[in-house]
């Protein structure tokens, strides 16, 4: 019995994915295997505080404005890792 090209092109290559699949599928449960198998958590560096910068987008708010810079300014947090950035695009009086 003679096989037709395309028929055997098409059974190489669902042969060839089946056996990619079956061996993607064995390496997931050894990693899972693995995973079980590790002791406790890894250890974390103690970095501190990140430095972080806070923007305020202020645009024609001339009442609100101070308010919010001296209620960004009282924050809980180390001075020297927090910047404070006011962006002020008014077309008004605001300062």
């Amino acid at each position: 019995m003679e096989i037709n090209p395309f028929l055997g092109l098409v059974l190489g290559v669902f042969i060839t994915a089946a056996v990619l699949i079956t061996m993607y599928t064995c390496n997931l449960y050894y990693l899972v295997f693995l995973s079980g198998r590790r002791r406790g958590a890894p250890a974390t560096a103690d970095l501190g505080e990140p430095s972080i910068t806070v923007q305020l987008p202020i645009y024609n708010e001339r009442y609100v404005a101070a308010r919010l810079v001296d209620s960004d300014c009282a924050m809980d947090y180390p001075r020297d890792k927090m910047r404070i950035m006011v962006l002020d695009d008014s077309d008004d009086e605001t300062v």
